[in-house]
């Protein structure tokens, strides 16, 4: 009778303990992402309109153009591809190559007016790791308006969840309000697809301060309007 009560006694202790594990383990990894979040929004931030104006003019290659608009070299690291979408019409390619560009909502236009940066996710053709997308509305009274839209870098995204991860074997699933995965992987192959340098520079980058913590809802400048897209 004692070494029942005993035995189940250990075992409601080690399944309490691992659940509180993975509920540490669940809050790390979403503040990992979200301070990913912020980095990426803060890099759109700091490209002034003039500098998107600049980049118009110049016809050199895309590392010296941004080098001579003083944009933040960080961001094509962070980002697979940007591009500037005028109000006219007119697509101003920035870095990388935008492929396919999610559309947005009548709603997603209103949030971006308001100063808000916009999260869009895309499937993957092949049923891969869904192509996220940050927007942000740039104005200039007298100058140009339009779009600034990065796809975001899986690597750089993601790449942060493997300090974060319980064990190698450990699965982590990222799924958006509709269900839809996002991103799964395990720490191993995480590991196996990390940029030594890229993460080096970016954990030395400073976190740029937010109005509020995953999960409540931040005071416009910097809350975030995320939104679903299909093809």
């Amino acid at each position: 009778m004692v070494a029942g009560l005993s035995y189940s006694h250990v075992r409601t202790e080690l399944r309490n303990q691992t659940e509180r594990r993975l509920e540490q383990a669940n809050k790390a990894l979403g503040l990992a992402v979200y301070e990913r979040l912020l980095l990426l929004d803060a890099t759109l931030r700091s490209i002034p309109p003039r500098a998107l104006a600049q980049l118009q003019a110049d016809r050199g290659a895309a590392s010296s153009r941004m080098l001579n608009t003083g944009l933040d070299l960080l961001a094509s690291r962070r980002f697979a591809a940007l591009a500037f979408l005028g109000d006219d019409g007119r697509r101003l390619p920035v870095f990388g190559r935008l492929d396919e560009r999610p559309t947005l909502s009548p709603q997603n236009q209103a949030d971006l007016r308001l100063g808000l940066p916009l999260i869009v996710s895309l499937p993957h053709p092949s049923g891969a790791t869904a192509r996220i997308f940050m927007v942000r509305r740039v104005e200039q009274r007298g100058g140009i308006s339009g779009m600034l839209m990065g796809q975001v870098s899986a690597q750089f995204l993601w790449g942060s969840l493997v300090s974060s991860m319980p064990s190698p074997t450990t699965i982590v699933s990222v799924a958006d309000d509709s269900g839809r995965v996002l991103f799964r992987s395990t720490q191993r192959e995480l590991v196996s697809q990390s940029d030594p340098v890229n993460e080096a520079d970016d954990s030395e980058a400073p976190v740029p301060a937010a109005a509020g913590v995953p999960g409540e809802a931040l005071g416009a400048p910097d809350e975030a309007a995320v939104a679903d897209s299909t093809t």
